[in-house]
């Protein structure tokens, strides 16, 4: 594991040591689940793949099968490349 130097006020350090103690973890800890959380919020390809996830539930729950979007699919192609 790989380490981080940051300075920060000491106020600031002394409330999120206080914070990450009240919630059982150390500020390592709690610094690396922060981050976790930051960066996937960022993940362009992680929101990108929940979309799709939530536009693949919303599809069964509606009755559609994987055949019906792949027609929708081809016909909409068609009429957009003019065929």
């Amino acid at each position: 594991m790989n380490s981080i130097l940051i300075n920060i006020d000491e106020k600031l350090k002394a409330k999120f040591d206080r914070t990450a103690k009240m919630e059982g973890k150390t500020r390592s800890e709690k610094v690396r689940e922060l981050m976790s959380e930051y960066v996937a919020r960022r993940d362009i390809a992680n929101w990108i793949d929940g979309i799709w996830k939530d536009i693949g539930t919303k599809l069964k729950k509606a009755g559609y099968k994987q055949q019906d979007v792949e027609g929708m699919v081809k016909k909409v192609r068609k009429r957009r490349d003019g065929a």
